[in-house]
């Protein structure tokens, strides 16, 4: 039996019960760290983890608004004796040590380093990632999508390169593609959005694969991971959005989407429409 499959559901069992989120870091540590040192050579239930960890992103926009939590002691009246403050410094530690929570600035520094190690495992994997680290793409791509609204600015530059990098070799599956096109709409309808960066590559990939992307026949689309449907879902993903695509484009997808409708099945037909 493979002995990674239940070790891998403990882990993410650690990280979705973790309220505190210190066991969560170490994991996440923990997975980046090995992919470092396997070189690559990790099963994809490994990175998997990653999926299962909590991020509190309402801590994170109220600790950037605030410049950190506020320390009561320093809004005191010049009235409080030294006696007075120890006192209070008691009651406040009392409640702190009954607490099994976490003040603000420390949560938010957990969650920092949590998401460094999450998003040093995916670059790797990006970057150095071969032809037999096809299935560390897969979670490697969801966890862009999910988490892509907690990505610094200063990061996703050097981020977004690297995935258009790796969606353009052309040593993807369609499948494969289709979520990684996912995976960079999602990072730039974020935060991406302040980069103003150019979609032109994506597009180009995107029209490329609807000529070989619907089968012909009955096929259906279901199930929800299938090749088509995630390119039915990259397609609305990408021609929705009117500040990533220009109309001599957009009339260029209708023609081609109009001329794949009439040779595929019922099913990606009604997709496309």
């Amino acid at each position: 039996p493979q002995v990674h499959v239940p070790a891998c559901e403990a882990l993410k069992s650690l990280c979705r019960d973790d309220t505190r989120g210190e066991a969560a870091l170490e994991a996440a540590q923990m997975v980046a760290a090995t992919v470092k040192q396997k070189n690559l050579k990790v099963p994809a239930a490994f990175i998997e983890v990653f999926l299962s960890l909590r991020f509190d992103a309402s801590l994170r926009v109220r600790m950037e608004e605030s410049g950190g939590a506020a320390d009561p002691r320093k809004v005191r009246g010049k009235g409080y004796g030294k006696g007075k403050k120890k006192a209070l410094d008691d009651v406040d530690k009392d409640f702190r040590e009954a607490d099994s929570g976490m003040d603000a600035r420390e949560r938010q520094r957990v969650q920092t380093q949590t998401l460094e190690a999450m998003f040093e495992g995916y670059f790797r994997i990006l970057k150095q990632g071969k032809e037999e680290h096809e299935p560390l793409f897969v979670p490697t791509f969801a966890g862009l999508a999910k988490f892509s609204h907690l990505i610094s600015v200063d990061f996703l530059g050097d981020l977004l390169k690297v995935l258009q990098g790796r969606l353009q070799s052309g040593a993807l599956t369609l499948q494969m593609q289709s979520q990684g096109l996912l995976a960079a709409s999602a990072v730039l309808s974020g935060q991406g959005t302040a980069l103003n960066v150019d979609p032109s590559g994506l597009l180009r990939l995107l029209y490329n694969m609807l000529a070989e992307s619907m089968p012909h026949g009955e096929a259906a689309l279901a199930p929800e991971d299938n090749a088509e449907h995630l390119m039915v879902a990259a397609v609305k993903r990408y021609l929705c959005d009117q500040r990533s695509i220009d109309l001599p484009r957009l009339t260029a997808f209708v023609k081609r989407m109009g001329t794949q409708a009439l040779h595929c099945g019922v099913g990606p037909m009604m997709g496309l429409m």
